[in-house]
């Protein structure tokens, strides 16, 4: 097999992994946003009946 065909091969295989792995990434980024979101709420349901 020519050496440009290996390299493509292994540069796929590779883009598919970080692809995968980025993937994960955002899907947590997104977890932690609605985490946050939900706690800033609570906060502020917290801190507004004293008024």
């Amino acid at each position: 097999m020519p050496p440009l065909l290996i390299g493509l091969a292994l540069v796929a295989t590779a883009l598919r992994a970080m692809t995968a792995r980025q993937r994960e990434v955002i899907l947590a980024d997104g977890r932690i946003a609605e985490s946050a979101s939900a706690l800033a709420g609570g906060l502020r349901d917290g801190v507004g009946w004293r008024r």
